[in-house]
């Protein structure tokens, strides 16, 4: 292993697809739309120009490779000539595997010879050329905390933690994982099936350019042109995760945690915050102890109904319907003040209303943005699902409009989610009930939670 051999291996990992019998290696690059060709031409020159003049010469020198590369439909570098000197070294790290490789590859083989720092960072530079996205649009919070993101497709969980792990040796903290799972990507609503939105491994732009290193010239300008957008030469770190601050808001059971697709290290399970899975894991720097709290109150972070599903009135009547427990209900029309309501959330955004004792009811936040949500379909102020600007200038606008009368709200007679409709527009909102959610939870071993499908039983105490 040379520092060389340990970017290669890196940039092949994170891109490279090789065919059935190992003959063809090509590496995609997503840079689609940061490098398109007719949009960003100097860029794309650059690209170009560092595929050919500092990548070339580097898979000439160790394999004997020359390259090629085309740009439609997407960036690609193709491998021309025999590779087999490249496969046997891919074979002895144990990742000559066709397909994808970040999909299949595991690097358990590859990490005792990544054996100083230097080829630790030479490798995560490889992963950075391919799978490290530097969109502006890609911050944490605002223009002030530019990150590069490690983003990862398919259910590769092991990947997406050895290299966290590699980060973390290097020394960096990564500020962040959003694991390819519903609790992650579809904390609100249980129905949601397009979550499979992939992996991003986050890390502050400010720690990793101290630490790391980019082989592509444009990386390199793109990262510091993005440094340059952080006001008055702010420098952001993110601290080590073991003594990291953590915020937990609650989170729906989502339909898709058995899912057979997720990996077995995490099936069944149900996580209430980024860290959690990472303990689940093993990692050695997650932090558990600012986890625990969190964990033995559990019952107060989930909900086995949507926290909030913003719908077609049809489509939540479907839901509805296909639901023992909902579909069991009387719901009664409850007449109510906006005014009131808006006021209730200024002093309080965490208020609950309308429930049936203390520590119960239905979060203020979520039915004042499904009353917006309602309020945008009728406005025509829609994107999807999601409202345009800020939900209570939408809502205040309806009442300018006289539209806010159109808004039915419909209560069930036990705490159930509760419905908000208008014209063909439907969003349900569900309750807090922590005393009725702790039965319905299990402790599995170690941090794992499972949580049972709720029943009419377990609504009557």
């Amino acid at each position: 292993m040379n520092s060389d051999k340990a970017y290669l291996l890196g940039l092949i990992i994170g891109g490279g697809t090789l065919n059935r019998d190992l003959s063809r290696l090509t590496i995609n690059l997503p840079f689609r739309k940061w490098g398109e060709v007719l949009s960003n031409p100097t860029r794309a020159g650059q690209i170009a120009t560092d595929i050919l003049n500092r990548l070339r010469p580097v898979f000439e020198y160790e394999y004997g490779i020359s390259l090629t590369y085309s740009t439609t439909p997407e960036w690609r570098i193709i491998c021309a000539g025999d590779i087999s000197r490249l496969v046997d070294d891919l074979c002895k790290y144990g990742v000559a595997k066709a397909g994808e490789l970040r999909k299949v590859a595991d690097i358990t083989d590859i990490i005792p010879y990544l054996n100083h720092d230097n080829l630790k960072r030479q490798f995560i530079a490889g992963l950075a050329d391919s799978v490290g996205s530097l969109a502006p649009s890609h911050r944490r919070f605002d223009d002030n905390h530019q990150i590069i993101s490690f983003e990862f497709s398919g259910n590769n969980y092991k990947l997406v933690y050895q290299l966290c792990r590699l980060i973390n040796e290097s020394g960096c903290s990564p500020d962040q994982v959003l694991w390819n799972h519903p609790n992650q990507h579809s904390t609100d609503n249980p129905y949601y099936r397009s979550w499979k939105k992939g992996f991003k491994l986050r890390v502050l732009l400010d720690e990793y350019t101290a630490q790391g290193s980019f082989l592509f010239q444009a990386k390199a300008e793109a990262a510091e042109q993005n440094r340059g957008l952080q006001q008055g030469g702010l420098v952001n770190t993110a601290g080590i995760c073991e003594s990291r601050r953590i915020n937990v808001t609650s989170s729906t059971v989502h339909k898709a945690e058995d899912d057979v697709w997720l990996p077995e290290s995490v099936r069944g399970c149900h996580f209430i915050h980024h860290k959690h899975i990472c303990a689940v894991l093993g990692c050695p720097h997650a932090p558990v102890e600012q986890l625990k709290p969190y964990l033995d109150g559990i019952e107060h972070y989930i909900n086995p109904f949507p926290i909030i599903c913003r719908e077609t009135k049809a489509k939540i009547r479907e839901i509805i319907d296909s639901d023992p427990v909902m579909k069991n209900r009387t719901y009664r029309e409850l007449s109510f003040a906006i005014h009131e309501l808006i006021s209730m959330y200024q002093d309080d955004a965490n208020a609950l209303i309308w429930g049936e004792d203390v520590g119960t009811g239905y979060p203020i936040n979520e039915v004042l943005q499904a009353i917006a949500y309602v309020s945008a379909g009728i406005q025509g102020n829609l994107f999807g699902t999601r409202v345009r600007g800020n939900f209570i200038d939408v809502i205040n606008q309806a009442v300018d409009a006289g539209t806010i009368e159109q808004i039915k709200i419909h209560i069930p007679d036990k705490l159930t989610p509760m419905i908000v409709e208008a014209d063909n527009y439907s969003a349900m909102v569900g309750p807090k009930n922590p005393d009725v959610y702790i039965g319905l939870i299990s402790k599995e071993g170690g941090l794992k939670y499972k949580v049972r499908v709720i029943r009419e039983e377990d609504l009557d105490g």
